[in-house]
Order: C-alpha cells, then sequence, then structure tokens
C-alpha cells in the first residue's frame, strides 16, 4: 500500500487537496511525503507581518526565522511600523489562555521569550532575517500606514521595504501597494519586477502640501510602464483628488491586459472629463475581458450630468468584455441618462453586470432588461432599485431567463409600482401570490438590500413570499435556503 501511495504523482496529489477545505489539507502531513509538502504550503502559505503588538506580528516572528518554514510561505502582508518606537512587554497570559493555547497544538511563548521577540534591537534584526528568508514569496501586499509617514519613513520603514524587493522581487506575480504619495519615489523607486502579472496600487496624501503632480507623473507612471508588457491585471484608485485617469492617458499599451480596475475622486463630475481613461481603454480595447469603474465625490454627493454615460470612454468597443461594474457610490438620485445605451453595446459577452449608478425606475430596469432578452451567456446582475416591488421581479425573471444570481439594493418595498410609496407588507405579499413566475427561471442565488432605516432587515412576511414564489433558488442573503427559510417563525402554522 505505501508503494502505490509513493508512486501517485505530486500533481495527482494537488488536484486531491484543491477539493478539500485548508483546515483538511493542513491535517494531512503524516499520509505521504508529497501531502506533507502541500500541508506545509497550505499551512504557512499566508503571513502577515505589521504593528509588534499584534498577534499575528508575534506568530509570524516566532515561526519564520525558521528557513524552512519561511520556504512555503506565498503570500506576504506587510505594514511596516518602526519598530524602535515599540518596546512592548506583552501581559503575560492567563491560565485558561495559556491552557486553550497549548490545546490547540503550539505551545504558549513564556514572558521573557515574548519580550526578547518584540524588543529593540531584536526585533529589527529578527524582521530582517525573515524577510531574507521568504524568498519564495509571489504575493506581495504592502500597506504604508499615514501615521508613520513621511517623517519616520526613511530611518525606520526604508530598510525593510528594499529587503523585501530584495529577498522576492524577482519571483512577485502579484503586488499590491496601498501607500502615500510622499513614499513612492523611496518605495518604489526604479524597481523592475520581471514576473509581475498582477499591479493594484491605491495610493493617499499624507500631507495637503506634497507636490502629488511630480511624484504621480514621473515616479508612478515610471514604475507601471516598467511592468506594462507582461501585465494581465492592474488596479488603481484613490479616495482624494489626483486626476489619475491623466496617468492612464501616458500610460504604455499592456498587451495582455484582461482586467482594469480604476478609482479616482473628483470635486464636480459634472464638469469632469476623462480623456486619460478614454485612451487607455482604446489602447486596450481588444483584450480587456473586465473593467470596473468607480468616481468618489470629493463633496460628499455628487450632482452629475444627465448623459454622464455618453462620454467618448463610455463608447469604447470592448469585444471581449465579460465582467462590468460602474458604480458612483456617493450618487444617491435617478440613474443617469446613457446607461442602457452604454450597457447594451456589451451584451453579447457579458456574463456579469453591476450598476451602482443611481436608483432605477421600473420603466429604466425594463429598458435595461431587454437588451439582454434570450442572451444565455448573462448569468449575474446586481442593481439599486427605487422600489422592491412584484413587478419588478416579473419583469426580470420574464426578461432575463438565464440570470443565476441576482442582487438588489432598494430603498422601499411596495406592491405595484404605481403607488410610488411604500407598502405594507401583507399588500406585498398578497401580490406576490397572485403574480406567476417562470418556474424555468435558472436564478440560484438572490439577495436583497435596503437602505432604509425604516424597512431596515426585510419584513418576515416579505422575505416569506420571496422564498414561496421562487421554489429554484438555493441561497437567499448569502445563506442557504434551509437556513434562511429556518429563520422564518411559523404563521398560519407554514413557513
Amino acid at each position: 500500500m505505501q508503494s502505490i501511495i509513493a508512486d501517485v504523482p505530486y500533481e495527482v496529489w494537488q488536484n486531491i487537496a484543491s477539493f478539500l477545505t485548508p483546515q483538511e489539507v493542513k491535517n494531512l502531513y503524516a499520509v505521504s511525503r508529497p501531502l506533507f509538502l502541500i500541508a506545509m504550503e497550505e499551512r504557512y502559505r499566508s503571513v502577515y507581518i505589521g504593528n509588534l503588538e499584534d498577534a499575528e506580528t508575534i506568530r509570524s516572528f516566532r515561526r519564520l526565522t525558521d528557513k524552512f518554514c519561511a520556504q512555503y510561505v506565498r503570500e506576504l502582508h506587510m505594514c511596516p511600523c518602526p519598530l524602535e518606537q515599540l518596546l512592548v512587554a506583552p501581559r503575560r497570559r492567563k491560565w485558561w489562555e495559556r491552557l486553550s493555547y497549548t490545546l490547540r497544538g503550539t505551545k504558549s511563548l513564556s514572558r521573557t521569550a515574548q519580550k526578547q521577540i518584540l524588543t529593540q534591537p531584536n526585533a529589527s534584526e529578527t524582521l530582517l532575517a525573515i524577510l531574507a528568508n521568504l524568498s519564495s514569496v509571489t504575493r506581495y501586499h504592502l500597506q504604508c500606514d499615514r501615521i508613520f509617514y513621511p517623517l519616520n519613513f526613511r530611518p525606520f520603514v526604508l530598510p525593510y521595504i528594499l529587503a523585501a524587493w530584495s529577498s522576492f522581487g524577482s519571483n512577485l506575480r502579484h503586488l499590491h501597494l496601498s501607500v502615500s504619495s510622499e513614499v513612492i519615489p523611496n518605495t518604489i523607486g526604479t524597481v523592475k519586477l520581471d514576473h509581475l502579472e498582477e499591479l493594484i496600487i491605491d495610493i493617499f496624501d499624507a500631507y495637503q502640501s506634497t507636490n502629488r503632480t511630480r511624484i504621480v507623473h514621473l515616479s508612478l507612471l515610471e514604475f507601471v510602464n516598467n511592468h506594462c508588457e507582461k501585465l494581465t491585471l492592474f488596479t488603481m484608485g484613490t479616495l482624494q483628488q489626483f486626476d489619475l485617469h491623466l496617468v492612464l492617458q501616458e500610460l504604455a499599451p499592456m498587451p495582455l491586459l484582461k482586467s482594469l480596475a480604476f478609482s479616482d475622486t473628483y470635486y464636480d463630475l459634472e464638469t469632469q472629463k476623462l480623456s486619460g481613461l478614454h485612451k487607455f481603454l482604446q489602447v486596450n480595447s481588444q483584450q480587456l475581458e473586465k473593467l470596473e469603474i468607480q468616481f468618489h465625490s470629493f463633496q460628499g454627493i455628487f450632482s452629475p450630468g444627465s448623459l454622464w454615460f455618453t462620454q467618448p470612454c463610455f463608447q469604447v468597443p470592448l469585444p471581449r468584455l465579460k465582467f462590468l461594474t460602474l458604480r458612483l457610490p456617493d450618487h444617491p438620485g435617478h440613474a443617469m441618462g446613457g446607461i442602457a445605451e452604454c450597457v447594451h453595446q456589451y451584451t453579447n459577452n457579458l456574463t456579469y453586470l453591476d450598476l451602482g449608478t443611481g436608483y432605477f425606475t421600473l420603466g429604466d430596469l425594463k429598458e435595461l432588461a431587454q437588451g439582454f432578452a434570450n442572451k444565455s451567456n448573462f448569468r449575474k446582475f446586481a442593481i439599486n432599485a427605487f422600489f422592491l416591488s412584484p413587478q419588478l421581479l416579473h419583469l426580470l425573471s420574464h426578461n432575463l431567463a438565464h440570470l443565476e444570481d441576482l442582487s438588489i439594493t432598494f430603498h422601499d418595498v411596495t406592491h405595484h409600482e404605481n403607488e410610488f410609496h411604500a407598502s405594507d407588507p401583507s399588500q406585498f405579499y398578497r401580490e406576490m401570490g397572485i403574480i406567476v413566475f417562470p418556474d424555468t427561471w435558472a436564478l440560484r442565488s438572490l439577495r436583497l438590500t435596503s437602505t432604509s432605516w425604516q424597512t431596515g432587515d426585510l419584513d418576515i412576511m416579505i422575505r416569506r413570499a420571496v422564498v414561496r414564489a421562487f421554489p429554484l433558488v438555493v441561497a437567499f442573503n448569502g445563506v442557504s435556503r434551509r437556513e434562511y427559510t429556518d429563520s422564518l417563525p411559523l404563521l398560519d402554522g407554514r413557513k
């Protein structure tokens, strides 16, 4: 039997492990050598290093000075802090905490050992040693807390960031930078990561006096352009006004790009021009499969033009587009004109659509849904509506026959769209019982979310009406049908 197990190729064990939960994989280390290696990869796959008072950081310090453990780490999330300022003497664990810790299979550290790990210069030397051992990391999230920048950055934090580049920079496939503009020149400089395929950049200003234009259009632009040829995923965003679309305008072509996510923040959306986004989409239109665009308001509420989605950047043909997300989180009003025409140009291939662009009326949704009639590829839809009504659900069930996943965020519930005001739940329940929904609707997951404090959690009668109307749906609001149904108290002897 042992010889048979030994002859099974490593790739087969990997395939078997892919069907198991992470915890189950971790428990298989004693079965065979391949499963031991797979278990080690799962156990040490992802680590976090941040504030030295953080329990996860303490665990990383304890484990990863061992090269054997460090070699299995593939994902590193680092939020470097100035270690010299954190001379921490952790409290002694209570007896029941120590017992619990031991029963979980890991020995509790003594108070002396904890102090030794967390004091300077020991902590600094330990972190540098850990980073040197993490040569197998392929996914790296560098998160720079704005509290320490830029005054403490160079002497206290930069050495650890540079050590990280030196250790695993040549192996990186995925890089997520959450950094302030002030530290970009020191953080990335002219770094070239030969195998980088996915790049995510979240940027902010630590100080209002920062000359962000020079930093963004020189250091950041150079870094992104150094990796354009191999990127398959590119995400760039900010919650401050950076005019990042102008950076897009100057980027080199990305011939392998499949996914773009872009978010920016503006003072006045109505007068904002998006020429940079337009040019970028034109240059990379032929291979793009996933597009996510999100605009935030610096002043809290947007008042975009009525024809916002008729701008040139929203009219670029994207023949391979399958996933589309358009969001204006700070626009609480009516959905803008031009959105239906914008979306309809992609219906031949689109499988996923998320529209957080204001609230739709039943008439708006009828126009939008008609473009997807008989489109078997369209499977997942998220939308904002003024009202949740039986007529709305009836419309979607008949026009989007192949839809499998539906999310509706709404203000109020009404039993009939012509009423234009919230209804009593019992009226909604009765109307849902009258309307005939197609029993062939492919829908399997339904999520209903109210934004009204008056509605709050959906009324029991409304939830019961929805469950009764769609017997083929297996998940409601993220839980199984059984769990969702069991949460409904009995009414008249029935669920």
